[in-house]
């Protein structure tokens, strides 16, 4: 029987995944302290079961803030209630189609009585059934969050929401891009503008027309500076078939103190990624 050997390009990752993954839209997309805000949670993107997934029952948020006084990500402040604690103020309703919607508010800072002076950072969410044994999360089962902005210039990108794609060759991506306070807002793709306007936001359309990496970045330009978000998406290349080198086994096979041959087997894939760091210790 013949055996198929791929020989991966290692891929090196500076860069990180977005927290949500359209498992929530917020409007508005740029919301500061003193916002009303309106969260729409999307049951279907996010974790696996048990999960809130054709779920008719009440959802409720268990619900806080990132502050500038948090220790880390996950230190949530000012949380509304406990878990398993249901109150009117976090109870969602229900939109139909796996959707539900949360309204905060009169301003997100008066909703989880942050005191004046605390920089609010980010809004945070588990979705959940009464009880909590059904939950909404994110695809990888943490915790949701969204930024929260300051009431000066700032942009983001709304969509694509995570921070980098792998996608097919010519498909398409919709890009949409937000800004506050900004007099002009344009995308570039590695460097060059494709799109410019001078409202507050921006949609575009772009072809993935080339293998590899490519950057795809937003700028928010006013008097008062500039500001920039952005995401990369990657290209797979068409996968390089050839016959087991002789010698070679499934797993890593060291060729020399500066390369390996990693061998898989993997049927009926579309394809592999390598994730590795840079520490690499040789035997």
């Amino acid at each position: 029987m013949k055996t198929m050997s791929v020989i991966f390009s290692f891929i090196f990752l500076f860069f990180g995944f977005s927290g949500y993954c359209q498992v929530i839209t917020v409007t508005p997309a740029l919301p500061n302290d003193q916002s009303s805000v309106e969260v729409t949670f999307d049951a279907t993107k996010g974790n696996v079961a048990p999960n809130l997934v054709d779920y008719t029952g009440d959802v409720y948020a268990h619900t806080g803030v990132i502050t500038n006084k948090s220790t880390s990500g996950s230190d949530w402040k000012y949380v509304k209630a406990d878990w398993g604690v249901n109150i009117a103020d976090c109870k969602l309703t229900s939109l139909g189609n796996n959707k539900w919607k949360l309204n905060i508010g009169p301003s997100i800072r008066e909703y989880y009585s942050v005191p004046t002076g605390e920089e609010i950072q980010k809004l945070a969410f588990v979705f959940r059934n009464p009880d909590g044994s059904k939950t909404g999360k994110t695809s990888s089962g943490g915790d949701i969050f969204y930024d929260v902005f300051p009431s000066s210039l700032s942009i983001k990108i709304t969509a694509p929401s995570d921070k980098f794609l792998f996608v097919d060759l010519n498909s398409t991506i919709n890009v949409t891009v937000s800004s506050l306070q900004a007099d002009s807002t344009l995308l570039f793709v590695n460097g060059s503008r494709v799109a410019f306007t001078t409202g507050s936001s921006l949609a575009y359309t772009l072809t993935a027309s080339a293998h590899g990496r490519t950057l795809v970045k937003a700028i928010g330009k006013s008097a008062a500076g500039m500001v920039a978000d952005s995401f990369y998406y990657y290209v797979r290349p068409e996968p390089v078939i050839a016959e087991i080198p002789a010698g070679m086994k499934d797993g890593i096979n060291y060729l020399s103190p500066t390369s390996v041959l990693l061998s898989l087997y993997a049927p009926l894939k579309h394809s592999a990624f390598v994730i590795v760091d840079w520490h690499f210790q040789f035997i």
